[in-house]
């Protein structure tokens, strides 16, 4: 398990898109391959210390967007939840967090985001 980790992705989205009034930052997901999303959840859950109750990353959601077109750079947050099932019982659990990002957006129309990861729940 690490403590942290550093997450990079590399999102399709067209400048036009970008610049849109309605651009709707959760959209960005839908653009995310399946191997990306995989690769992301995998990511996330690699820092979760406790591993009861088969710990899967759901709930994913965008918000706090801002781009700077004079700089083509910009950071957003996403959120998720850390969802539990625990088998001996009809008990599950949820804990909410999120991972800021900030990116660059190249004129490729790759957008490149990374975030730095760390889990702050108390481990004893």
């Amino acid at each position: 398990m690490n403590e942290n980790i550093q997450i990079d992705m590399a999102i399709v989205v067209s400048d036009l898109d970008i610049l849109d009034c309605n651009f709707d930052p959760q959209s960005l997901l839908v653009r995310l391959s399946q191997l990306q999303l995989t690769a992301l959840k995998e990511s996330l859950l690699e820092v979760v210390a406790d591993k009861d109750g088969g710990p899967q990353i759901g709930d994913l959601h965008i918000n706090h967007w801002h781009y700077d077109i004079s700089k083509n750079t910009g950071r957003f947050r996403m959120h998720f939840a850390i969802e539990r099932q625990f088998c001996c019982s009809d008990i599950e659990s949820c804990v909410v967090d999120y991972v800021d990002f900030t990116f660059v957006k190249r004129p490729d129309d790759y957008l490149i985001a990374t975030a730095m990861y760390f889990n702050w729940s108390v481990n004893n």
